[in-house]
């Protein structure tokens, strides 16, 4: 796994379950948060957590958060704050910005911005658990954006010992399959001859819509 430079802005609780998970992913990660009792908390597990002002452009570049492969936002609940540090943060050259939102209208905002990723925590964990309690065919789901939706299932019992190509996934349901895994071995490379096997699971991309109507067939 490729090492790379995490900078987590906000050490709440979705800030610092990201950064801890990234320490323990080997990734060099540093937190920021301008209340000091939790920056002290968080040093025990982040070697470089750090108290400051995450709207100050000095202090921005100061620490050379330009130069993180990736930056995290994780305020979500403060939105001006989101807003404006997203906006200083793509002004000063960011190469990639993540951004965490409480609402649709928030999302958009931030996209407009520039914010190259939006996600939802506690959304996202209450559709995955949804979809997860009431259809035991859907694996994981994730939100890829406002309109598409990634989505691990179990392969669909009329697809099994047929190919993409005689199925036709995506004239017939608008969707991509990404991946397909059968046990432990993962397969890329899926083209038109790839056959499915009962015991697979498939990697998706479409709509949400799509996603929901082929998910629910």
């Amino acid at each position: 796994m490729k090492k790379k430079q995490y900078l987590i802005l906000g050490a709440g609780r979705f800030g610092l379950s990201l950064a801890k998970t990234l320490v323990e992913m080997d990734q060099e990660v540093m937190l920021v948060d301008r209340d000091m009792e939790r920056i002290q908390k968080a040093s025990a597990d982040i070697e470089y957590a750090v108290q400051g002002d995450i709207g100050n452009e000095d202090f921005l570049m100061e620490i050379g958060a330009r130069n993180f492969d990736v930056v995290v936002i994780s305020v979500g609940t403060d939105i001006e704050t989101s807003v404006l540090v997203s906006l200083l943060l793509k002004e000063i050259g960011v190469k990639f910005l993540v951004s965490k939102a409480m609402s649709s209208l928030h999302a958009k905002a931030l996209y407009r911005i520039g914010v190259d990723r939006v996600v939802f925590p506690e959304q996202e964990m209450g559709i995955r658990m949804a979809h997860n309690l009431v259809n035991d065919s859907v694996v994981d789901m994730l939100d890829f954006s406002l309109d598409y939706r990634v989505v691990e299932v179990k392969v669909p019992e009329l697809w099994v010992g047929k190919t993409i190509g005689e199925l036709d996934v995506r004239k017939n349901h608008n969707i991509t399959v990404i991946a397909r895994k059968n046990r432990d071995e993962i397969f890329m490379n899926i083209g038109a001859g790839s056959v499915f096997e009962p015991d697979d699971t498939i990697l998706l991309l479409g709509h949400k819509e799509d996603v929901r109507k082929l998910v629910g067939e």
